[in-house]
């Protein structure tokens, strides 16, 4: 595996589990994601040796920082687009489900390569609504340059907040998938799209509990050109609303 293929699988390992919360909506997302970063670096430090060979111990601990407050639906909505109104809800969830449970398997590993990094968050931006954020952040490390890190969140009700993206070095992780998947739909339909991540990650486990990591599963995973998912203050994400347009 080259550095490049290392960083990007780290950071978004680290991304997936770090941010991932839900938090009064009174409180500065910045504040929660201190916290919660404190918290997992705490819990990754004292399970470091069984983090290099356990995946399933990693698999664990992000899903424990995950679910409870990735906004997968959200997200799903996303990649899909227009494909989006036209499934039926039985074909949402599965997306939903398959498409999250693969990028946790997959980038599972990365929490491993953890060596000390430093997480620093700059103030949040909330949107003229104060329904959507975005929080700023730099990965900062001895042996390279700071990688920058964004989250976009969105409020959930009135009681919480939701990751809804995370952008690494200007890459949208949503815009990335988006452009990957729909060109998957176009040419063989929605429903041959998600049997396709299932069998990605039935391979991908097999794989892992063998002791491989750099499967094809994985470079089936890879977002396309850095360019078409590279994101700007203005870009929206698909169209999809105008919550991304407000920051």
């Amino acid at each position: 595996m080259n550095f490049k293929s290392m960083l990007a699988r780290f950071s978004l390992g680290m991304c997936l589990a770090f941010p991932v919360f839900a938090v009064t909506a009174e409180h500065d997302p910045k504040v929660q994601l201190e916290a919660t970063t404190e918290a997992m670096i705490s819990d990754i430090e004292a399970h470091k040796d069984k983090l290099e060979n356990d995946i399933g111990l990693a698999k664990s601990l992000i899903r424990k920082h995950l679910l409870p407050g990735f906004d997968g639906r959200t997200m799903g909505r996303k990649v899909l687009g227009h494909y989006w109104r036209n499934a039926s809800e039985e074909q949402r969830d599965a997306f939903v489900n398959e498409f999250t449970n693969l990028a946790i398997d997959t980038y599972a590993k990365g929490l491993s390569l953890y060596s000390g990094q430093t997480f620093k968050y700059n103030n949040t931006q909330y949107s003229r609504s104060g329904k959507t954020a975005k929080v700023r952040s730099e990965m900062l490390q001895d042996n390279g340059p700071p990688v920058k890190i964004d989250y976009r969140l969105r409020q959930d009700g009135e009681e919480s907040w939701k990751i809804t993206d995370v952008i690494i070095e200007g890459i949208s992780m949503a815009k990335s998938y988006q452009n990957q998947y729909r060109e998957l739909i176009n040419r063989q339909g929605l429903d041959k799209t998600i049997k396709q991540l299932k069998e990605q990650r039935a391979a991908l486990n097999k794989a892992q509990q063998e002791g491989r990591s750099d499967t094809a599963s994985e470079e089936d995973l890879k977002g396309p050109a850095a360019n078409s998912a590279r994101v700007t203050s203005d870009d929206s994400q698909g169209g999809d609303s105008d919550e991304d347009d407000e920051l």
